[in-house]
């Protein structure tokens, strides 16, 4: 009997900026790491033994690394900061995160991050040897 868990190269992450699919660069995205951006209020009132809960989800938070293929990183992160400067609507992206059940074969469920997104580059190394890469953080209203 095989392991069940879901492995690394059975997820698959697709970017996409204002309805175009990214490659280059963006075809190795690795280390996503996503966060529910959420608050848990406990309140309890006169009378009451026990307290309610009362969640408020804000939105997502995430970040990633990737490996730099060609300069669609720069492009992507001009996007962005020309938005800013201009006043103008930041592009709208979209990540699709497919995950492959070993157990199912067959059995492929995507995840999509979206909504208001924003990005913001942290890094962009030239590391003492292996490949040049870069690390991101954004923010978006919806995982579903």
């Amino acid at each position: 009997m095989g392991a069940t868990e879901v492995r690394a190269k059975e997820a698959n992450i697709q970017i996409t900026v204002n309805g175009q699919r990214l490659g280059g660069t963006f075809a190795t995205v690795h280390d996503l790491d996503i966060k529910p951006d959420a608050k848990l209020d406990k309140k309890r009132f006169p009378g009451q033994k026990r307290a309610v809960g009362d969640l408020d989800v804000m939105g997502v938070d995430f970040s990633f690394k990737h490996e730099k293929r060609d300069h669609s990183w720069k492009t992507l992160w001009k996007m962005f900061e020309d938005a800013d400067e201009n006043g103008t609507q930041m592009p709208e992206v979209t990540f699709a995160i497919s995950y492959s059940y070993r157990d199912a074969p067959g059995n492929v469920r995507t995840g999509t991050l979206h909504g208001d997104m924003v990005l913001k580059m942290d890094s962009a190394n030239l590391p003492k040897d292996g490949y040049l890469g870069g690390s991101w953080t954004g923010f978006c209203s919806y995982w579903t």
